[in-house]
């Protein structure tokens, strides 16, 4: 009569087996501590369309709100910029003189490291945006314009739309 004796081996071998494989398939696991692909301004500023939410205006102003004082036929405005250095500006759902075009094309360039967005006009005229700062959702930009012979800074702030 011969009795089966038992060892210890197999469950051994079956258990190295099985932790050796769980090693293998979770080291080939994607790398959770992989560096994100982080947007560049130009990826972040053409995602989305752009609406005007706020306008302080700075120096000689101190930083006084006129937002409450924008027409609603300008707070509806939205601009885009494109990848390829054009854009658009859409009048919105209502506009200030009916005569104006729905949309108006442009072409625009980063200056300065990125910081500085340049829109030349017909008029042989550059629409100046420094200080330029994107987020997914958020634009904010200064640009300076005589008034009565004061350089008056406005500083805007758009939000995605």
């Amino acid at each position: 009569m011969f009795t089966k004796k038992t060892t210890m081996k197999s469950p051994l071998k079956l258990a190295l087996f099985l932790f050796a494989f769980s090693v293998i398939v979770v080291s080939c696991g994607k790398d959770e501590d992989e560096d994100p692909i982080v947007p560049n301004n130009t990826d972040l500023l053409t995602a989305h369309e752009w609406i005007m939410t706020n306008l302080t205006l700075a120096f000689p102003l101190n930083g006084l709100n006129v937002w409450d004082s924008i027409p609603a036929c300008e707070r509806d405005d939205v601009f885009k910029f494109n990848t390829n250095s054009t854009g658009y500006f859409d009048e919105g759902v209502s506009k200030c003189d009916p005569s104006d075009l729905q949309i108006e094309t442009f072409a625009w360039k980063w200056t300065n490291n990125e910081t500085t967005i340049e829109i030349p006009e017909d008029s042989n005229e550059v629409t100046i945006l420094s200080n330029v700062v994107v987020t997914a959702t958020t634009l904010t930009a200064q640009t300076e314009y005589e008034e009565q012979g004061l350089t008056v800074t406005a500083n805007l702030t758009f939000s995605t739309h």
